[in-house]
């Protein structure tokens, strides 16, 4: 599985998401997650498929 770097996009994207209160602060971890597998046009069901398998 790939690295990916935070960009200033995914930052910013994961900022916004926890200061609208869409993600509480206390997973601002999971914020940056989701972020980056937007911005990278990733897509979250087969990330999360390949965890588990």
């Amino acid at each position: 599985m790939p690295v990916l770097k935070v960009s200033d996009e995914a930052g910013n994207l994961a900022e916004i998401l926890v200061n609208s209160g869409t993600i509480p602060q206390e997973h601002s971890e999971d914020a940056l997650h989701i972020a980056l597998v937007t911005v990278n046009g990733i897509d979250m069901s087969a990330l999360l498929y390949a965890m588990i398998a």
